[in-house]
């Protein structure tokens, strides 16, 4: 990893947002800053978010109110003093989320976090991303995984408490490794069928149970190409909120194998040169290959094998 890295240079990462995790159990501070007149809601509805000229539109707790319904509002946490919540709207239909955007946020939107990073701030990126996951992780734990029962939010929104069994459920990140293998001067990269024409990509996988980060990554590229890899190096992380991943990466060396793309996996994987891949960032999507945007930690890790910065 280069020397000082901050991850704050990956798309949706941040460390400018307080959490206030030492509040999360304190009804009366919650309260208070729920209450507050200076407070925001971000409203997540089905996974789209409220953008208002290239930033986050929230909105104040008068026009949330109308909206909350049955899901409380989750506590994001302070940025530059101001409080933010996030809360899911997604039982309400369209016209009604779109009816108050009217009447509150001008010339607010709803629009897809994937369709936004590249144009919201970063500290908006990355507050959008937590609610995000945490909003998604709240729709799928309304139940016990131990008896069944039903569950209620509680600590700001970070907890959710089983009265019947009294299991307490906290929010779960699934980790995911992703990993430029380099052979000289030249890196291996992969592609899905699913994707765009000519797209290609960093290996990725989650990592299993009872596994390092090390291990999925070299397992994960045995797996997709039948290769071996060594010299396996982390480099940064980048929350990942579809739904509920962190990426983690990595650059390793190739060590042996000839490719054999897993047709379960990926539909193509081949080596590129460096002179290759500086080619086709220059031509953008009209190169050969189409690389991973720079709003995803592939882009990154291409990136920083492009200009040796590993």
């Amino acid at each position: 990893m280069s020397a000082g890295r901050e991850s704050t240079s990956n798309p949706l990462a941040g460390r400018q947002l307080n959490r206030r995790h030492e509040f999360r159990k304190d009804e009366a501070w919650l309260i208070e800053h729920h209450d507050h007149a200076d407070t925001r809601f971000h409203l997540v509805w089905r996974n789209t978010f409220a953008v208002a000229d290239g930033v986050a539109a929230s909105l104040p707790r008068a026009v949330a109110e109308a909206l909350i319904g049955d899901h409380p509002p989750v506590l994001l946490g302070q940025l530059d003093g101001v409080t933010h919540w996030a809360i899911d709207v997604s039982h309400h239909d369209r016209t009604a989320i779109d009816d108050v955007l009217d009447g509150s946020t001008a010339g607010a939107m709803l629009a897809g976090l994937r369709d936004s990073i590249a144009v919201l701030p970063a500290q908006d990126s990355n507050l959008l991303a937590f609610a995000s996951g945490i909003t998604t992780w709240h729709a799928k734990n309304r139940f016990c995984a131990v008896c069944g029962g039903p569950t209620m939010a509680r600590a700001g929104g970070h907890e959710r408490h089983c009265a019947s069994c009294g299991t307490t459920h906290f929010p779960r990140t699934d980790p995911a490794v992703i990993m430029l293998i380099g052979n000289e001067d030249k890196c291996l990269l992969g592609r899905q069928a699913i994707w765009p024409p000519n797209m290609y990509s960093a290996l990725a996988g989650f990592v299993e149970p009872g596994e390092s980060l090390e291990d999925a990554v070299a397992r994960e590229v045995r797996e997709e190409v039948g290769l071996e890899v060594t010299d396996i190096r982390y480099h940064s992380s980048q929350p990942w909120p579809f739904p509920q991943s962190v990426m983690l990466g990595f650059h390793a060396t190739y060590v042996s194998g000839e490719i054999v793309a897993a047709p379960d996996e990926i539909e193509d994987a081949r080596w590129f040169t460096r002179d290759e891949l500086l080619e086709s960032r220059a031509m953008g999507k009209r190169g050969f290959p189409y690389m991973a945007p720079p709003i995803s930690i592939a882009g990154v890790l291409i990136a920083a094998w492009i200009d040796e910065q590993v």
